[in-house]
């Protein structure tokens, strides 16, 4: 099981399994995170708020993607445009793979 669980205004304890690790956390004038986890690590962390949920970059590691959930009756896309034309009329059920927009 994995649990977090806010232990003070900078200090998160997640809970992995048996296992518990502390971060501290601070927030830097540049809208990043600075994250020191357990005794010797520590990470900045960037943040970016996208349409299809939270991109985590954490400097000289990884990206991660964390999806937000979503409505299935929404329409939602990773690009930005404008729509020019609706290939299913509006409430009509759309199967898996066919084409809406």
């Amino acid at each position: 099981s994995f649990q977090v669980k806010r232990a003070g205004t900078d200090l998160l304890l997640f809970s992995i399994g048996k296992r518990i690790i502390k971060a501290k956390i601070l927030e830097r004038p540049d809208g990043s995170y600075f994250v020191s986890v357990g005794d010797n690590k520590t990470m900045t962390i960037f943040g970016t708020d996208e349409a299809l949920g939270l991109r985590l970059r954490m400097e000289g590691m990884a990206t991660i993607m964390l999806p937000t959930l979503y409505d299935p009756s929404e329409l939602r896309s990773e690009f930005n445009g404008k729509i020019v034309r609706y290939l299913q009329d509006d409430g009509a059920m759309v199967k898996e793979g066919q084409s809406y927009v």
